[in-house]
């Protein structure tokens, strides 16, 4: 390869460009981040990371913007890189300052679960119903808390917060209830709810009134969060309103699922007539359960016409591609496409699309018609 043209050019070094006060850090990230920077308009980006989170999370110093996380892995160079401002071609070229390494930025799913559960466990109702002297005081975060903590955007803290079984109160702190708890809530629901309302459109404020007198207040948001969804709007007029208005009904996946899942807490693996026919009368009767409602949290294995089902949920899987394709694999060494594609989902955001993970570490060939996928 030819050497490249030679440039010469006088410098000077501006006075302020060394000292205790100047320090430069120099970012390479990918074409996503470069193409945000520019409409910013005043968010913030943090640098977020301590020691205690790489011996507790496994992970370093990571970059947040307001909807992204971005991992930072810092080269160092043998030579000494001079900062000067574009250049209009006038000279000399005035050094601003120096720099003798570069960040990498490279954009990353968010490990939010783990730090999220221990911070939200420290304020959970059952921490606050302690009387022992000796008990450890419950301690309740606010959102702000919870991002300025976690490794992790701020949209991607609160899309967490949202998942979980924690509630905000009234001081805007935020609390774990227990599955023990929400669960009997769950039951007072079906049982006493059914008399009250209709299951299959209600509001919130109708339910609050009649579940608060059972439970208290917190539990009875979470298992609403957690077992109810919104009814979908046909006249768009509920499309603005708050949960207090706008009519909501029983999940019927999120309860057989939890049903599901006690199941799968007797055995990860079973013959799949016998498991359908175990979740069938485990549920109640206002639910009906369908296999479709396993995607993401079992599989199904086929061999000699016989068929079962294995526990096998998405949201404990690792959260880099590599890693979550290499332990699929371990568990089918042939996956359809359509349900690969649903436990490589999470993993996809800007810089990163689902066609690109599995071309980097599956083939795709057909078996019976279907779309198949298997590993290099």
């Amino acid at each position: 390869m030819p050497p490249k043209k030679r440039v010469e050019c006088d410098i000077m070094f501006a006075k302020e460009c060394t000292g205790p006060d100047v320090t430069y850090k120099m970012l390479q990230g990918d074409a996503e981040l470069l193409k945000w920077l520019p409409t910013m308009k005043g968010e913030e980006v943090v640098l977020k990371g301590s020691p205690a989170d790489e011996e507790t999370d496994g992970g370093g110093a990571v970059l947040c913007t307001k909807g992204g996380t971005y991992e930072v892995t810092i080269l160092e160079t043998t030579n000494t890189c001079l900062l000067c401002k574009r250049s209009d071609g006038a000279e000399p070229r005035v050094i601003q300052g120096s720099v003798s390494e570069t960040q990498v930025l490279k954009r990353i799913p968010p490990d939010v679960k783990r730090k999220l559960t221990r911070m939200l466990a420290e304020g959970g109702i059952e921490s606050e119903a302690a009387s022992e002297p000796s008990s450890k005081r419950a301690r309740h975060y606010t959102t702000e808390e919870l991002v300025g903590s976690i490794r992790a955007s701020r949209d991607e803290v609160v899309a967490a917060l949202a998942a979980s079984r924690a509630v905000e109160d009234a001081d805007g702190c935020w609390k774990m209830v227990s599955e023990v708890q929400v669960e009997e809530c769950l039951e007072t629901l079906l049982r006493i709810g059914a008399m009250e309302f209709d299951l299959t459109g209600f509001h919130y404020g109708k339910a609050m009134a009649v579940l608060s007198e059972y439970h208290d207040g917190v539990v009875v948001l979470a298992c609403l969060k957690a077992f109810t969804e919104q009814v979908p709007s046909t006249d768009g007029e509920g499309k603005d309103k708050g949960d207090a208005e706008q009519q909501h009904c029983l999940s019927s996946k999120q309860v057989c699922l939890l049903h599901a899942r006690k199941l799968f807490a007797e055995r990860d693996l079973w013959d799949f007539e016998k498991f359908k026919e175990a979740w069938v009368s485990a549920c109640p009767s206002e639910v009906v359960p369908a296999a479709a409602m396993l995607d993401g949290v079992a599989v199904m294995h086929s061999a000699k016409g016989a068929a079962s089902v294995q526990y096998f949920p998405s949201d404990a899987l690792p959260l880099t591609a590599k890693e979550r394709v290499a332990a699929m694999f371990r568990v089918m060494d042939k996956w359809p496409k359509r349900v690969m594609e649903i436990y490589l989902q999470p993993l996809v955001g800007p810089g990163l699309k689902l066609t690109q993970i599995l071309s980097r570490h599956t083939r795709e060939f057909p078996v019976e018609g279907v779309p198949t996928c298997v590993p290099f």
